[in-house]
């Protein structure tokens, strides 16, 4: 049996904090009978991704459905989590002072930008992130991190590219 591409899988986030974990178990174990290659790396990188996905659908978007999403083509697998929450603002990232000290933002357009580990950090131990790490975690996890608003479905998508 050959498998069909472009591969996508994809479930509504858990509502709880407690679902977390045997989400990603679940989504992990299906992406793997179908991506038979995934190296320990990789694999790993995808469960931080996830789980930082369903952590920030809990905490910031709580009462909107989250889709997490995975498209696999051609040796790059997209992690994408969707909601319907009021578009995202860089300025709304401003929490303090230490959420911009680690990373950037390029613009890709008027609706879509790539956040991007400063160069000066790249290099560092995981464990010198400041306070709020979950962009960090997924821009260090992933090849490329990126954020899309869809302004026809209303609709946030970020998106974590790994490739192997």
């Amino acid at each position: 049996m050959s498998l069909t591409l472009p591969l996508i899988i994809q479930s509504e986030a858990p509502q709880k904090p407690e679902e977390i974990h045997d989400f990603v178990i679940s989504f992990t174990d299906l992406l793997c009978k179908h991506i038979k290659f995934l190296e320990a790396k990789v694999l790993a990188n995808i469960k931080l991704i996830l789980i930082e996905y369903c952590t920030n659908a809990l905490k910031h978007v709580a009462n909107e459905v989250n889709i997490i999403q995975a498209e696999f083509d051609n040796q790059i697998l997209q992690l994408k989590k969707i909601d319907k929450a009021p578009k995202f603002k860089m300025g709304n990232l401003i929490l303090s002072q230490d959420i911009l000290r680690n990373y950037s933002f390029i613009e890709l357009d008027a609706h879509s930008f790539q956040f991007v580990l400063k160069q000066e950090y790249q290099q560092k131990e995981i464990l010198l992130i400041p306070e709020h790490f979950g962009f960090e975690i997924v821009i260090r996890a992933s090849k490329k991190f990126t954020y899309s608003y869809q302004e026809d479905t209303k609709e946030n998508i970020f998106c974590a590219t790994l490739t192997f």
